[in-house]
């Protein structure tokens, strides 16, 4: 009798996979399809120039010699994933915590989710299938109802490590800012061209890596993305902010802890920078900085 309530587990198992894979598949294509849309080349108003050449005479100008700009790894799947969980990531914090906290341990993490909204289960379970799919997660089980468990195993690949870390984080704010420039109705044309990721050197010598940099129209500005502890960074931001000369409606760093308002205006005022959290940053970035309009989406598909 107990090996029949086991072979009866397993298959009921099995039948959930399936059919978690198969609305998985769905709310993926539906996510991919929207940011295709969202991300629209229009070629009468849109002019995207070399992506080094700009930025970097603006940092010799400033004595900073840019030392190693790896190729951006473009890869479809991961903007789609990355862009999924800035959209989603309220729902996702829970499990996104638990993998960065675990990334370098072997040992598996365990999230109970019985008291998760429906939502925050459906983001989920999505994001983690998809992870495992890529191999990011070396393991990966969801128990249904009436456990609503589940287990996973991050693998300790590079690619893996670097991404949950926070790569996720400069694809999202990267996207995001490409979208809104490719969807502005604006009758003037509009040149940008942005960097990722470029390793500096300071005019003291000193190495640095910068997130992004984008040069939009005749502005340079500057984008840090923090997934953790923010607090030894905002000085050092003070700093090279000057070292570029940059007023403070140009430099943003951008978190994903959700500070109070009255802390966020204090760092700010403090360090002479945009601190802001993600939930703000397509208003404060995006809409004020760079006065989009309201659009309407276009049934236009592109790949990105």
């Amino acid at each position: 009798m107990k090996k029949l309530e086991n072979v009866l587990e397993r298959i009921a198992n099995s039948l959930e996979e399936i059919s978690n894979s198969l609305k998985i598949t769905s709310n993926y294509n539906t996510q991919n399809i929207i940011l295709k849309k969202e991300i629209i080349k229009n070629e009468e108003n849109i002019i995207e120039i070399p992506r080094k050449n700009e930025i970097e005479e603006f940092l010799n100008s400033k004595n900073i010699q840019i030392k190693t700009l790896k190729p951006e790894k473009n890869e479809e799947i991961l903007d789609n994933i990355a862009y999924f969980m800035g959209e989603n990531f309220e729902s996702i914090e829970p499990i996104l915590k638990l993998l960065k906290r675990n990334i370098n341990s072997s040992n598996y993490i365990n999230l109970d989710m019985k008291d998760f909204t429906q939502r925050s289960i459906s983001d989920i379970t999505n994001l983690c299938n998809r992870l495992y799919e890529l191999t990011f997660l070396s393991s990966y089980i969801y128990k249904k109802s009436p456990k609503y468990n589940l287990t996973a195993k991050v693998n300790k690949i590079p690619e893996a490590i670097n991404f949950l870390n926070g790569e996720w984080f400069e694809r999202y704010l990267k996207l995001k800012v490409i979208k809104s420039l490719e969807m502005n109705k604006q009758n003037k044309k509009i040149k940008y061209s942005y960097i990722k990721n470029p390793q500096i050197i300071l005019p003291n010598g000193d190495d640095f890596e910068l997130d992004l940099m984008f040069k939009i129209d005749d502005e340079i500005f500057w984008i840090e993305a923090k997934t953790g502890e923010y607090q030894n960074s905002l000085k050092k931001y003070s700093k090279i902010k000057k070292m570029l000369n940059l007023k403070r409606k140009n430099v943003f760093v951008v978190l994903t802890k959700n500070l109070e308002d009255r802390m966020k205006s204090a760092l700010s005022t403090m360090f002479d920078m945009n601190v802001i959290n993600i939930k703000e940053f397509e208003n404060k970035f995006l809409n004020n900085v760079l006065n989009l309009n309201e659009h309407v989406i276009d049934e236009k598909i592109i790949n990105i």
